[in-house]
């Protein structure tokens, strides 16, 4: 595995296979990137 540090949401946006089609607001891509990165630990809607 290879763990890689993310300071803010954005940061995920650069594993996208489409990051310009796949990066929008409401795409679930940016809502669970978003989501994740406020929680602290595993977020409750992923677990």
């Amino acid at each position: 595995m290879i763990y890689l540090p993310v300071k803010q949401s954005e940061d995920w946006k650069q594993f996208l296979a489409e990051p310009d089609k796949q990066w929008k607001d409401g795409y679930s891509a940016k809502t669970l990137a978003e989501t994740w990165q406020n929680a602290s630990g595993l977020p409750h809607k992923v677990r």
